[in-house]
């Protein structure tokens, strides 16, 4: 697999200039996988990025999704949505410290692979 080393942005900020595909996730919260497997990713220019499950209601709105905002060099804020099918990230994972295609901390880990 090749890895992408990835970063989310807020999903109102997505314009034209981002990539969406179908990859691999892990978005674990708190030692719970909330996705694990096939899902969807928008990668931003930046190296921002954003992970969904592929399950949607009938609104569209995924069941889980989070946010990776890279500020520094290897740091980032993540956001999920933190509910089945909220349809925002109002719950923060904290500051993330990039490892390969993950971004991790004591209490969440968000990766994407392509």
């Amino acid at each position: 697999m090749k890895t992408l080393a990835l970063t989310v942005a807020a999903i109102a900020n997505i314009g034209p200039a981002h990539a969406e595909f179908i990859g691999t996730c892990l978005l674990d919260v708190e030692g719970s996988s909330f996705i694990d497997g096939k899902c969807g990713i928008t990668l931003r220019p930046d190296g921002s990025f954003q992970i969904r499950s592929l399950e949607r209601d009938t609104g569209g709105v995924p069941i889980y999704f989070a946010y990776v905002n890279t500020f520094d060099a290897g740091k980032a804020a993540g956001y999920w949505n933190g509910e089945p099918f909220a349809g925002h990230a109002h719950t923060p994972l904290g500051e993330l410290t990039q490892e390969g295609a993950c971004w991790v901390n004591a209490h969440a880990k968000v990766c994407a692979w392509k």
